[in-house]
């Protein structure tokens, strides 16, 4: 390997995990809005009784906010998927032989064990 193909193979790496880590902070924030929205209606019910009609606006503020979080997180994850595939055409054998694509359930289910 040379010396550019170590280092793009290290800047992929270091793309990567920035991208996966990301990835899981924005879905555990944007399920906690989520869940607060939803419980909203239930913890304070006297709160949200005095606005009256308007208190249909938290279910559809979460229904919003779980479509438009789905659509990032779909981006983001498009993101990772890339930057997987170029750092897996970077590495050479033997590093390369195990990877997320060619190794099912199956494969690993019937390994034989002594």
């Amino acid at each position: 390997m040379e010396i550019e193909e170590i280092e793009m193979v290290k800047i992929y790496w270091e793309e990567f995990k920035y991208r996966h880590d990301h990835y899981w902070k924005s879905f555990f924030k944007f399920s906690f809005a989520i869940l607060f929205l939803l419980i909203l209606p239930y913890a304070y019910k006297e709160k949200l009784d005095s606005l009256g009609d308007l208190k249909i606006l938290v279910p559809i503020l979460s229904c919003v906010l779980s479509i438009v979080s789905a659509w990032l997180l779909a981006a983001e994850y498009e993101r990772i998927r890339v930057t997987n595939l170029k750092f897996q055409e970077l590495k050479k054998p033997p590093f390369n032989a195990i990877t997320f694509e060619n190794v099912g359930f199956k494969k690993i289910l019937n390994l034989k064990t002594n």
